[in-house]
């Protein structure tokens, strides 16, 4: 059985949202049950968010390559209901397409992690 240091580690779920919802029905039961695993281990979980409040404004380069954004306060930005962060969990907001951009994602796990 793996052996897991709750004060050294954390779930990371990236960008599991309604836009994506197709892309992620086949893995949302095997998620869920992680998710559940960590939260009774009392092992921080931690989601990014991916949106945009405007498309000109913050929409960059994905903007120009996807051609439709996911829209900050959309349906489709919502985090996929079956898996819903508790209140007492991380939601990390952002707007570029890598979640460990600048590091700051990092930062903010290692923080949570180690309650520093």
């Amino acid at each position: 059985m793996l052996q897991i240091k709750k004060n050294c580690c954390a779930l990371l779920i990236i960008d599991m949202q309604e836009y994506f919802r197709t892309l992620a029905e086949p893995i949302l039961p095997n998620l869920r049950r992680l998710i559940q695993c960590f939260r009774q281990a009392d092992i921080s979980v931690i989601f990014t968010r991916h949106a945009h409040k405007n498309s000109d404004e913050d929409g960059g380069m994905l903007a120009k390559w996807w051609g439709d954004l996911i829209i900050d306060g959309s349906p489709q930005a919502e985090i996929i209901p079956e898996i819903k962060p508790f209140v007492t969990e991380k939601v990390i907001h952002k707007k570029r397409y890598s979640a460990f951009f600048r590091l700051i994602c990092i930062a903010i796990c290692i923080r949570i992690v180690f309650n520093s």
